[in-house]
């Protein structure tokens, strides 16, 4: 859009400037065709960078256009601070239009903005690039191979954990050379940096590191719905919302105790679930068209297994529910156009519905309808996964988004990778050979 208004105002400057003392004489007239935005440059953050700023074609003058005898250049970085760089004389052509060549070196990650503007009254042009942190000489912290693939992966302890729901089970390995240590099973597991919970027939386990090994805490008699349903763990809570159902699982320091409350509205289970204000209140995707009817199962449609999304038409909705009353509090749900991904800290990562723009979404202190942050640039080199917590692929990097700045990280794939994973603590690496390399974030 910022590129759409500064060619718009480029092409009206450059049409009232075609006077006596104008470069442009009355022999110019509007070329016919509007040139496309450049693309955004992705570019690693402390590497040299070349990049052309080109003020295209806009103006066609019978016996050929000026010529550009000067440049002047301006690259600020993310806070729009100046950036020290060299550029090139300016280069003119009655086809292409006007060009320079820009040499700097971003130090930090974000968003830069590249300015030209050519001499004598040509036309200003700018570009953007994106600058990603360099993870690139980060080296594994375990390697060890599973018998399949790793939805999730964490380290407790000296034992890193990988998540397999295609088989219901946790496996087990160590750390510094990854021997097996055995697998867990788990209808549903659910990480916190250093602490894993995992459900299975009823009975929730908190799993953190002992002498040797890992060390278990469990409860029995939890009965939380159907599997898929939408969950959140931190360090000593692990709660999970099927349809109707909310489970809490609390770690007092000594025992395990857990308890059910029925909601006033039924979660979808395909978004993750925010728990807000010190537990005191809820936040997740619920059905567009409101709750089931009465005698209808809280999770699923009539009729449709367990595992089948419920397909009303209409927009997505983000509520929020408190779980302690309020005389100022009630239930207040927001439709959004936007696609909710996974849970990571006090948000959700998102995909708007028309752009596909990767974003966040969060309630701020004392709020009840959501606040949503987009990355400032997304470009097209940048190819997105699509996975519930994002990342992308560019060139031969992994590229994996901080929710605390949204910038972005590269990390290095080992020769091989078929496939990627991240979390919000770790990313990693399936080869060809069937081994796993685990980067910490």
């Amino acid at each position: 859009m910022r590129w759409w208004t500064l060619l718009g105002a480029a092409l009206a400057l450059l049409a009232s400037s075609c006077g006596a003392n104008a470069p442009y004489g009355p022999n110019c007239a509007k070329r016919l065709q509007t040139p496309a935005p450049p693309l955004v440059v992705v570019a690693l953050a402390g590497k040299p960078l070349t990049v052309s700023v080109e003020f295209p074609l806009v103006i066609a003058c019978a016996g050929g256009n000026p010529v550009a005898t000067s440049v002047e250049t301006r690259v600020l970085d993310a806070r729009l601070q100046p950036v020290p760089h060299q550029a090139s004389a300016p280069s003119s052509s009655d086809t292409e239009g006007y060009l320079v060549q820009v040499d700097f070196t971003p130090q930090s990650p974000g968003l830069y903005s590249l300015s030209a503007r050519f001499e004598p009254g040509l036309g200003v042009a700018r570009r953007e690039v994106l600058v990603v942190a360099d993870r690139t000489a980060s080296t594994p912290v375990a390697r060890f191979r599973p018998s399949g693939l790793c939805d999730a992966v964490e380290e407790v302890g000296d034992t890193v954990l990988c998540a397999r729901a295609a088989s219901a089970q946790v496996e087990a390995f160590a750390r510094d050379d990854g021997a097996p240590r055995g697998a867990l099973p788990a209808e549903v597991a659910s990480f916190a940096p250093g602490v894993a919970w995992t459900l299975s027939g009823g009975r929730v386990t908190r799993w953190v590191a002992g002498d040797g090994g890992l060390l278990a805490s469990a409860v029995d008699g939890v009965d939380a719905g159907f599997v898929g349903l939408t969950h959140a763990a931190t360090s000593d809570a692990l709660r999970l919302v099927s349809g109707r159902e909310y489970v809490e699982v609390r770690w007092d320091g000594a025992a395990l105790e857990s308890g059910v409350t029925t909601l006033s509205v039924s979660s979808t289970g395909r978004a993750g679930l925010l728990v807000l204000e010190d537990g005191q209140a809820l936040a997740f995707e619920a059905w567009p068209q409101g709750p089931p009817a009465p005698g209808e199962d809280a999770g699923v449609d009539a009729g449709r297994d367990a595992g089948e999304e419920r397909a009303d038409a209409g927009p997505t909705r983000v509520c929020h529910l408190p779980l302690v009353p309020r005389p100022d509090a009630g239930v207040v749900c927001t439709p959004a156009r936007l696609r909710l991904g996974a849970r990571e800290g006090d948000a959700l990562w998102l995909r708007a519905e028309d752009s596909q723009r990767v974003g966040l979404l969060r309630y701020l202190p004392g709020t009840q309808t959501p606040a949503v942050v987009f990355l400032a640039a997304q470009p097209v080199a940048l190819v997105d996964v699509g996975r519930p917590l994002p990342f992308f692929t560019w060139s031969t990097f992994t590229v994996v988004l901080r929710p605390d700045d949204l910038l972005l990280e590269a990390f290095p794939p080992p020769p091989g990778r078929v496939r990627t994973g991240a979390s919000p603590t770790h990313v990693w690496f399936l080869a060809a050979d069937g081994g796993v390399e685990v980067h910490r974030r």
